[in-house]
Parts: structure tokens; sequence; C-alpha cells
């Protein structure tokens, strides 16, 4: 899947872009020794019988702020391998889940530096190989949560050890995306370093003419971490990420990082005045985006709404936005709403069939005689024949077969009349029971179907 036509580089194209200069600032890497240490503090021994006891992964942070028992309020708990993925495993239902005891690992979790974070991380990576598929999941699961206590303490070195493989393949899309998460929340200002640093390299690829489609395919690591950090930093920051996105030289990743911003402003804008804002934008140059927020506004003032769709060029999303608004006005009023609709003027892309559709569908649902009426006053032409097989449908759904059979038998293009005729036939079939309703039935010889009904008769 592509964004705005550019395969954004993923894995070591993504993650490690021209080797390690898109790393500065590079965090210094722990040394063997360092991770060997914390993964001894990790792994000693304690007993759960004697709190009292203080584990060495207590005392890591107990100089700074206590320990973390008398910080939590909790006794120490072991964090291994074994006791966390013994927490997830087995579990079948809701019934089996101590929800306490899932909260003391968090927060265990939660106060890991970033060597035990490390040294917890290789750990797992033992369990999560074996052949035991339960096993396996679940240390995949521990995986990615240890890895964002990672992101929060060292993002660069997280994402490299991601890039080099040292924590395996089978999970670098979860564990990119969520890491990512944390790495905002925590340090946004150190994630958006490294995500300029990392597409400024993409930038120049491009703008030297390189064919980013042919450096790597794009695929979900890619559009899920950056995804996670346009969510991020939107919420956190959005004129520092639209300054960032500005800066970009090349058309493609300009508007690749632009399209994810606006879904993600989209997504969040749900009161009028945060609507309307967005609509005003200038910034904001996506057709889906001016949609999607016309519907929205559609809800909470349809005039309004109106008047943004009829102020814009005509096209396809012009079209979509007035079927929005429609849709509102209809639900409120069915005639008004459908008189206003008749009203508007749709690109020569569109059609009559289609609107005939949209108003008939929306009409039907509250009341479908009204709606019936109101198509038989329309012309009888082929425009009608999308909406009257919606007619017939609706009708077989409320089992008025009569009418759902004259529905079909009105549309006018001989195969269209035929799949609509055939989808009556099919739902009136119990597969079940292999029966076929006898009222339906009835309806059907009246209408002249009986060839058509009579292999289901016989069955």
């Amino acid at each position: 899947m592509k964004i705005s036509g550019i395969a954004l580089p993923a894995g070591t194209l993504l993650l490690g872009l021209l080797s390690g200069s898109i790393w500065s600032p590079r965090a210094k890497e722990p040394t063997a020794e360092q991770i060997a240490q914390a993964a001894s503090q990790l792994h000693s021994s304690k007993s759960n019988n004697h709190p009292s006891d203080s584990s060495s992964l207590t005392q890591t942070n107990s100089s700074k702020s206590g320990s973390r028992r008398q910080r939590n309020g909790i006794s120490s708990i072991e964090l291994t391998p074994e006791n966390l993925i013994g927490i997830f495993a087995g579990i079948d239902d809701e019934s089996e889940i101590n929800p306490m005891e899932f909260a003391r690992y968090a927060a265990q979790i939660s106060n890991l530096n970033e060597l035990e974070s490390i040294a917890l991380l290789k750990s797992l990576q033992g369990p999560f190989d074996e052949d035991d598929y339960e096993t396996g999941e679940t240390a995949g699961i521990v995986s990615v949560i240890v890895f964002s206590r990672l992101c929060e303490v060292n993002g660069p070195e997280a994402m490299r050890m991601l890039d080099s493989g040292e924590l395996g393949e089978e999970l670098v899309e979860e564990m990119s995306g969520i890491g990512m998460n944390s790495w905002v929340a925590a340090d946004p200002d150190g994630a958006s370093r490294w995500i300029n640093e990392t597409m400024g390299k993409i930038d120049e690829l491009a703008l030297s003419g390189a064919d980013l489609d042919e450096l790597e395919e794009l695929n979900s690591l890619s559009e899920e971490l950056m995804a996670s950090y346009v969510h991020g930093m939107s919420a956190i920051d959005p004129e520092k990420l639209k300054n960032n996105i500005a800066s970009y030289q090349s058309d493609e990743v300009r508007d690749t990082m632009q399209e994810l911003l606006t879904d993600q402003l989209v997504n969040k804008a749900n009161s009028k005045e945060e609507i309307t804002a967005l609509l005003e934008d200038p910034t904001l140059d996506s057709d889906y985006g001016k949609t999607d927020l016309v519907r929205k506004l559609s809800a909470t003032d349809p005039e309004l709404a109106a008047d943004y769709a009829q102020s814009q060029p005509q096209g396809r999303a012009r079209d979509e936005m007035l079927a929005s608004v429609a849709e509102q006005l209809i639900n409120e009023n069915p005639a008004e709403g459908a008189e206003w609709y008749q009203q508007q003027e749709l690109s020569p892309d569109s059609s009559e069939s289609k609107r005939l559709q949209k108003i008939t569908s929306q009409w039907m649902h509250q009341d479908l005689e009204e709606a019936a009426s109101w198509l038989l006053e329309q012309p009888n032409t082929s425009e009608r024949d999308a909406a009257e097989s919606s007619l017939a449908q609706q009708s077989a759904n409320s089992e008025d077969w009569d009418a759902a059979f004259e529905w079909s038998a009105d549309i006018s293009d001989p195969e269209k009349r035929k799949n609509a005729t055939n989808q009556i036939i099919r739902q009136a079939w119990n597969s079940y029971q292999n029966t076929f309703n006898p009222e339906a039935a009835e309806a059907a010889r009246r209408a002249g179907l009986e060839n058509e009904i009579r292999p289901y008769l016989a069955q």
C-alpha cells in the first residue's frame, strides 16, 4: 500500500537509512558488560515470602527516589521472562485473570532503566523463538511492552536494536508503531529529531531523482511508525509538526506526511468549532479530509455544511459532500431533503441514478411506502433502476414479497432485473432447513416466476 504515491522505505531503509548517519544524535550504545550486569540483576533470586528483602532490580534506582516497593506501595516482583510469560500464558477466559498481578508487573516494567530493559528484551528472545506457539506468542506480547519502556528511556537505541535484527523480525511492525507512541509521549523533541533526520535523508533521495519505489516497497512498518509519530505529535504540538512537514523539499515526502497529519486532525475534530477551523485551514489540501469533515458537520449544522459544500468546485468531492448533507436533511425531513438534493447541480461524472438511489435508500428506512410513492412520481426511465432494486430488497427484508417482485420487475435493464429477482428468491430460501418461504412462493407465482423458483421447490 502506498500513501500519496510515495513508497516510504521500510525495514533497514526507514530505520537505518544510509548506515549510522541517521542516528545522530547517536545514543551511546551500552557495552556487553553493562548489559550482562543488568541481566544478572534482573535474574537474581528473591523470595516473595520476604517482601522486606530488596532485589538488585529494586536497588538500581533506589538512590534516586527510594525502592520500588516504597514508591509503588507494592512488594517487589522478580522480572524474569518465565514470570512475565507465566502471567499471560494459559489464560482461557476472564475468570482466570488476576488484574492486580498484571498491575504489579506493569508497575515494575514502567520503572526499568535502559540497561534493564535491554537485558530483559534480549532474554525474552529465547522463549519467543521457541516452537511452542502459546509461549512464543506470549513472549512476543511481553517483548512489545518492554520495548515500549526502552523507547521511553532511549528511543534511538530502541530503534537501532529493532533495525539491527537483535529483537527478531516477527514483531517489527507492532514494536515500531507502539514504541513510537511511547517515545513521542515521553520525549517529543527527541522523537521529532530522529524522525526529521530519517525523513530528511529520504527527502534528499527524492530531490536527487531517486525512485523511492525501487529502494524498498512500502509495508506496514513504515506506515505504523510514521502514523504513530504523527498521531502523537498532532496531539502534543500540531503547529510544530506542521512546520516540520513544511520544511521538507520534495513533494512526495511533504505530501505523505501531510496526508498522515490530515487523517489525524480530521479524526480528532468533533465539535462544530474544530470542524469549521479545519475547513478554513489553507493547509488542508485533502478532498477526502474535507468530505469527512462535511459529513461530521452535517450532523450538527446541516445548513452550514450545505453552504460549504456548495462553495466547492465541481467534482467528485463536492458531489460526495452534497450527498452527506442530503442524507442528514432527508433524515430530518424526507420530502424537503429530497427536494433540496434534486436542486443541486452535480458533476458530469455523477449520475441521476445515484441521486435517486441515495434519496430512496435513505428515505425507505424511515417510511418504505412514502419512499416508494416518491419514486413512482419520478420519470420512469433507466435512471430509476438502482433505486427500484433498493426498494425490492428492502421489501423482501420486510417480507412484503409481492412488492419485492413488483419492484424487481420494473427494472428496465434485463441483467439488473434478473439479478434483483434472483436475490429476492435466494432470500426466501432457508438453506438450514431446505425450505422455501411459502408466502414468497405464492408471490413469485403471481409475478409469473414459477420457473425461477422451481429448482428451490424441488429440493
